[in-house]
């Protein structure tokens, strides 16, 4: 059984770790000044490339006055980034770092390589596919060892290698860059989502609140306050945070964040008023991420619908494919879900929800399985991923995938949860198994059950539906009666059940099931309709 999200009971504006050229455009690049109105997202990603030409500019100006081989350096490796490496003053910059005073040789071979045309420039996006990555790293390897003091690079670096699952190099690389750049947006930024992916919530708490930075930039206040109450932390530095959204030199773009993330403090803490005020701030001007939280909050706490708030839920992809569930528009919620995992390849969000909706339709099972397997490149023992994936595969008929991924999801896991549980009646009953199914199906009810989660036991019991269904049709009636019992539940408590259990209560009804026939043996010996009637279950 899958469950559409990574058991997070919430979302909080956590920094996005994007390719420089991704950051850019976002807006994270800017700096402090007089706020511009930048009203709609197209402006800003029509604008976001002249960044670049601009930083350059002011580089080319202090190292045309100073003439220091430091200022040089600076030059010529943003002139690699910024696509400006023919330009003349750049070359004579790069033949000064060959003068015999300059004694740091590894700088001297970077010159070198550089007027030799030996580095290639590049504003490209990252590479996805796994070769692409490990290709990129070779050639940034090289680039690092004649460079080693550019921690935009670094990072950026850093990126591929979380891609790809190699925690190790990526927090040294990241280690490196807070070194170089203690107090620079997008390092801090990037480190404090790496430290978080990789379950050290506090150093991203103490990076971020080393820096003097961080209580007068929105972008890095938003990050600490987002990690700090993901975490269990009470929020700091509230007053200044609030002070900040009123700061004229910050454009509604670098509040957006911030005032997303604060809004969904106050949504929790009850005060809806200055909540629905901080989050219709937020979306002024907002960024993906703001994006994606803004909707979040408005579907979870039901204060609210996105829409009220969001014209275009297009500009997020976790956004528009959460929409798209709840809308059961399930080849767009997929499609979605594949695009959100291509701009965060290291989170397992993405491929989570994507391969439940694959689960669920049961039309894309082959694209479903191909996002968790993407996503367990970077995270190789989430027991999440792994369990959606010995779903998929048991779908797809391959009994053996199934069993081998379940096997690493339960080792995996520190608890036999009732979606691994409900996941073992599953691969058994598509293995021929039915009294074994039967009693995992049953395992996980009763689990769900103890822990007094109603709607977990209410999915287990649609997923068994779905497999008893399979075996005799005639019982596919039975189970819809009780679902429908259930539903009618929900509903006078002026609730609703999830999208999935009213899709697969409508397969069941119709009776159309789309999976292949298997040989199932003999039932003779098996009752299945005794069912537990768990409609009396205290929902919480």
């Amino acid at each position: 059984m899958i469950t559409p999200d990574d058991e997070l009971a919430s979302r909080h504006t956590i920094p996005r770790w994007l390719s420089i050229k991704g950051s850019i455009a976002t807006g994270e690049f800017t700096s402090f000044a007089s706020a511009v109105k930048v009203p709609i997202q197209a402006d800003l990603l029509r604008n976001a490339h002249t960044f670049l030409e601009n930083e350059f500019e002011k580089r080319k100006t202090v190292w045309l006055e100073t003439r220091d081989w430091y200022d040089a350096e600076e030059l010529v490796s943003l002139a690699l980034v910024a696509n400006t490496w023919n330009d003349g003053v750049v070359l004579e910059a790069a033949k000064s770092l060959l003068r015999s005073d300059v004694s740091n040789e590894s700088v001297k071979k970077f010159a070198q390589r550089f007027i030799n045309g030996a580095l290639v420039p590049s504003l490209s996006a990252l590479p996805i596919s796994e070769a692409g990555m490990r290709l990129e790293i070779a050639k940034r390897k090289r680039l690092l060892r004649l460079n080693p003091r550019d921690a935009l690079r670094l990072t950026e670096t850093a990126l591929l290698h979380a891609n790809l699952g190699q925690l190790k190099p990526s927090e040294a690389l990241i280690e490196r860059a807070l070194i170089l750049s203690p107090d620079d947006r997008y390092v801090l930024r990037s480190a404090a989502r790496f430290f978080v992916h990789a379950n050290q919530p506090d150093r991203a708490i103490s990076v971020l609140s080393k820096s003097g930075r961080t209580l007068d930039d929105p972008w890095l206040n938003a990050a600490l306050l987002a990690t700090e109450a993901a975490h269990g932390k009470s929020p700091r530095g509230w007053k200044r945070a609030k002070a900040l959204l009123r700061d004229g030199r910050f454009t509604d773009r670098d509040v957006s964040e911030l005032a997303a993330q604060m809004g969904t403090l106050e949504i929790d803490g009850g005060s809806r008023k200055l909540a629905l005020r901080l989050l219709r701030k937020s979306a002024i001007s907002p960024t993906e991420n703001a994006i994606a939280q803004i909707a979040w909050v408005g579907t979870h706490s039901h204060v609210f619908q996105p829409e009220e708030f969001l014209t275009d839920l297009s500009l997020s992809h976790e956004a528009s494919a959460r929409s798209a569930y709840h809308n059961g528009a399930w080849s767009d919620a997929l499609a979605e879900s594949e695009a959100w995992h291509d701009i965060e390849r290291f989170s397992t969000r993405p491929a989570i929800f994507g391969s439940f909706v694959a689960s669920i339709a049961a039309t894309s099972i082959a694209r479903g399985v191909a996002l968790a397997e993407a996503a367990l490149v970077a995270n190789p023992a989430n027991s999440s991923l792994l369990n959606n994936l010995a779903v998929l595969r048991a779908y797809q008929g391959d009994v053996d995938a199934a069993r081998l991924a379940l096997d690493k999801a339960i080792a995996s896991s520190p608890a036999l949860t009732p979606s691994l549980l409900a996941t073992s009646g599953l691969v058994a009953f598509r293995a021929g198994n039915v009294t074994e199914g039967m009693e995992k199906y049953q395992a996980a009810i009763d689990k769900a059950v103890q822990s007094k989660n109603g709607e977990e036991a209410l999915r287990a019991y649609c997923f068994l539906g779905r497999e008893v269904s399979r075996v005799d049709l005639e019982l596919a009636g039975e189970f819809v009666q009780n679902i429908d019992r259930v539903i009618e539940q929900y509903t006078k408590r002026g609730q609703s059940p999830s999208k999935e259990i009213t899709i697969i209560r409508d397969e069941l009804a119709s009776a159309k099931l789309s999976f292949v026939d298997t040989s199932w043996g003999s039932l003779s010996n098996i009752d299945i309709t005794k069912v537990m009637d768990f409609l009396s279950i205290d929902q919480t």
